[in-house]
């Protein structure tokens, strides 16, 4: 059977007091991953060239762009021209100026559907009628956004199939042990209400981003992830 592709977040090492070039040199180490989502960084940062190298190790890198305007496109293009395998950039569609986007821009976006602190953009239709405003563009379905909607993943499936998938869910019951994390995201692995039905999204050429905050110095907790997500794709 063909692996998942399985791609982390570099956001997640919130609390681990890491460069991206040491998060990089971690996670080289840990088998299953074949991507990195490289997120929480300013935008205009240049990538050393150890960097560079530790990212062509993947076959599929993204970036979390979360904002755009057209003062943004120059350092996308760099991004898009010096990251290796780069696929797509992950954009939240309610802080970006979507005006700005453009026929150039257009398909290397990824819009992802927003959690409830944000303004829009939480219901399948409001995602159909920017895909259909920008029909190039590419789908990333963040499946505990849309629980904590209290949207069915299901209504999500008439939009276009995901080109990335935002693998966390809900499960404040965990957090008192780690105080210090204020996030709802949390590991679908110890959650034993955790819905396995995300089948009808996912394709070969699917990734599957794991997309939560890691507890501090806890390699563990990220290698059982992703023997959650191997077991059941």
């Amino acid at each position: 059977m063909q692996q998942p592709i399985i791609s982390v977040g570099t956001g997640n090492f919130y609390y681990w007091n890491l460069s991206l070039v040491q998060k990089l040199r971690y996670l080289r180490d840990i088998e299953g991953i074949s991507g990195i989502e490289i997120s929480c960084i300013p935008h205009g940062t240049e990538f050393s060239s150890e960097e560079i190298s530790l990212l062509s190790s993947y076959s599929h890198n993204t970036v979390h762009l979360w904002k755009f305007d057209v003062t943004d496109k120059e350092w996308m293009m760099y991004c898009r021209n010096t990251i290796p395998n780069f696929r797509h950039f992950v954009i939240h569609p309610d802080s970006a100026n979507l005006d700005d986007i453009d026929s150039e821009t257009e398909e290397y976006l990824s819009f992802e559907n927003m959690d409830p602190r944000k303004v829009a953009y939480q219901k399948p239709e409001e995602m159909e009628e920017l895909f259909h405003r920008f029909p190039k563009a590419k789908f990333t379905f963040d499946i505990n956004h849309a629980e904590e909607n209290n949207i069915p993943r299901i209504q999500f499936q008439s939009l276009k199939n995901p080109e990335q998938i935002h693998f966390s869910t809900v499960n404040d019951n965990f957090y008192p042990e780690y105080p210090e994390i204020k996030t709802s995201h949390a590991w679908a692995h110890v959650n034993p209400n955790f819905d396995k039905n995300i089948n009808p999204w996912i394709s070969h050429k699917t990734i599957i981003t794991i997309e939560w905050v890691f507890p501090p110095n806890n390699r563990t907790f990220i290698t059982d992830e992703i023997a959650f997500i191997q077991n059941f794709y």
